[in-house]
C-alpha cells in the first residue's frame, strides 16, 4: 500500500513538472530564448514567415487588408494651419507636415495651383495668374495689397520675397508692403529660386565693381579677389567663387589664393540658372558642383580636386548638401529610362537609386516618382514624409508645398515645427 502510494505522488509530481516546463519552453519560444535560436536561425523562421519580428503584432485574421493610403486620406490625418510656417530644413520629429484650408482660394475651376518663391498662385487653365495668395495670411488673396507691384525671383538680405515697382522693391508682411534695400551686387545667389534660409552675404566681405567687372574686398578693405570677373559669389566655407567672361569657374580662399584650376585644367560655370545652377556657386559641407570642359557635371572638394562619384551616375543637382544622381539606360524595350538617388556629401546614398523620377532637396525635402507615377516627398535622411500617391507635387518654397491628385483635387501642404 504504501509503495503505491508513493508510486502515485511520484508520478504527480513528474506531471507537474513536466508541464511547467512545457510552459517555460513555450514562453522562451516566443520570445526567441531558447540555446540554438540564434541570429541565423531566427533570420531563417522570419524568412519562413514562422515568426514574427520583435514589436510585431500577430493578425490572426488574415482577411483582412492593408489600410491603403490614398491622397486625402493623407490629407486628412494631417492637422490644419492658418499660418506659422518652418522655413528651415526639415528635421525628422521636430518638424511636422500640416494643410491649409483651401476655402480663401474660391472655386479653383478648370484652373489649377502653382507655386512661386512660397506664394500660392491660382491660374486658370490656360496658366495665367488669377489671384495671389499669402500662406502667412493663411492664404488670404493678397492682389490689392500688391498694388500693381510685381514679384521678383530675389530675396533681401532676411530671406523675404521681393516685388517691385516703380524702381522700388517692396517685401509683403502683415498686409501691406514695406521698402527695402536690396544690394544685387552682394545678395545675387546665381540661381532664380533658393530657400530663405540661404539667403543673405557674409557682413565681412564685399563685392565690389569697377568697370562693369567684379572682385572683392574683406573688412579692411583690403582686396581679396582682383576686379576682372564677370560675376563673384559671397564667401562659403572660406572660399570665394568667380566667373570670368567666358565661363571659366575660379575658386579663391579668404586670403586672396587661387585654389583653382593651378593645373591649367579649368572648370565651367553652368550656362543656366534652373537645376542646373544649383550648387554651382557656394560649397556646402565641402563640396561644390562645377562643370568640365566636356559639360560634364562633377563636383569637387575645397582643394578643386574631383570627387570619384558611382560609375555610370551624373549630378542632377547639389542642394543641402545633397547630390541627386542620375543613371540613364535602355529598358527592356529599348528605350530610354532612367533611375534616381540621393547621395550625402559624404559619399553614402542616403536611398537606393530606384525611383524613376527625383528632384532636389529644398529645405531638407525632396520631390521623388515612384513606377506607378505617383509623387511623394522624403527627407535628408530617406524617410517618407509625404506617401508617393500625388499625380503631381511641388518643390518646397518657404515652407510651403503643393499636391493635386485627379481623384481628389488640389491640396496645399505646411511644414510647420513642434
Amino acid at each position: 500500500m504504501k509503495k503505491s502510494l508513493l508510486i502515485g505522488l511520484y508520478q504527480y509530481l513528474f506531471a507537474i513538472v513536466a508541464v511547467v516546463i512545457s510552459v517555460v519552453y513555450v514562453m522562451a519560444f516566443d520570445k526567441g530564448a531558447l540555446p540554438f535560436m540564434d541570429e541565423d536561425y531566427m533570420y531563417l523562421r522570419q524568412e519562413e514567415g514562422a515568426v514574427p519580428d520583435e514589436g510585431e503584432d500577430v493578425d490572426n485574421d488574415s482577411s483582412e487588408e492593408a489600410t491603403v493610403i490614398t491622397a486625402d486620406s493623407f490629407a486628412s490625418s494631417l492637422g490644419v494651419t492658418d499660418g506659422g510656417l518652418y522655413k528651415g530644413v526639415y528635421q525628422m520629429g521636430s518638424t511636422f507636415i500640416s494643410r491649409f484650408s483651401l476655402k480663401p482660394l474660391g472655386v479653383i475651376g478648370d484652373g489649377g495651383l502653382s507655386l512661386r518663391m512660397g506664394y500660392v498662385l491660382r491660374t486658370d487653365a490656360a496658366g495665367n495668374t488669377l489671384s495671389v495668395h499669402a500662406p502667412c495670411d493663411g492664404l488670404a488673396e493678397i492682389g490689392a495689397s500688391l498694388d500693381g507691384a510685381v514679384m521678383q525671383n530675389i530675396r533681401d538680405g532676411e530671406g523675404r520675397v521681393l516685388f517691385y515697382k516703380d524702381g522700388v522693391y517692396y517685401y509683403y508682411e502683415n498686409g501691406g508692403l514695406h521698402t527695402t534695400s536690396y544690394d544685387a551686387v552682394n545678395f545675387d545667389k546665381g540661381v532664380g529660386y533658393y530657400p530663405s534660409y540661404a539667403s543673405g552675404a557674409d557682413s565681412g566681405y564685399r563685392v565690389y565693381g569697377v568697370n562693369g567687372l567684379y572682385g572683392m574686398v574683406g573688412a579692411d578693405g583690403g582686396e581679396i579677389v582682383p576686379p576682372i570677373y564677370a560675376d563673384v559669389y559671397g564667401v562659403s566655407e572660406d572660399r570665394i567663387v568667380a566667373v570670368d567672361g567666358d565661363g571659366r569657374l575660379f575658386v579663391y580662399n579668404i586670403i586672396g589664393e587661387l585654389v583653382t584650376p593651378k593645373d591649367g585644367t579649368p572648370y565651367y560655370a553652368p550656362k543656366g540658372s534652373g537645376t542646373e545652377a544649383e550648387g554651382c556657386f557656394f560649397y556646402k559641407n565641402g563640396l561644390l558642383r562645377v562643370y568640365s570642359s566636356s559639360g560634364e557635371s562633377i563636383v569637387i572638394d575645397r582643394n578643386g580636386k574631383a570627387v570619384p562619384l558611382p560609375s555610370g551616375f551624373s549630378v542632377v543637382s547639389y542642394t543641402d548638401g545633397v547630390l541627386l544622381l542620375r543613371q540613364s539606360y535602355a529598358d527592356t524595350n529599348g528605350e530610354d529610362s532612367a533611375v534616381y538617388g540621393y547621395m550625402s556629401s559624404g559619399l553614402r546614398w542616403i536611398t537606393d537609386p530606384d525611383y524613376v523620377n527625383g528632384r532636389p532637396f529644398y529645405e531638407g525635402l525632396a520631390a521623388v516618382c515612384g513606377a506607378d507615377g505617383k509623387w511623394g516627398m522624403i527627407d535628408l535622411d530617406g524617410n517618407t514624409v509625404i506617401p508617393m500617391v500625388y499625380d503631381s507635387l511641388s518643390d518646397c518654397q518657404d515652407g510651403v508645398i503643393i499636391a493635386y491628385e485627379q481623384k481628389y483635387g488640389n491640396y496645399v501642404f505646411g511644414k510647420i515645427s513642434s
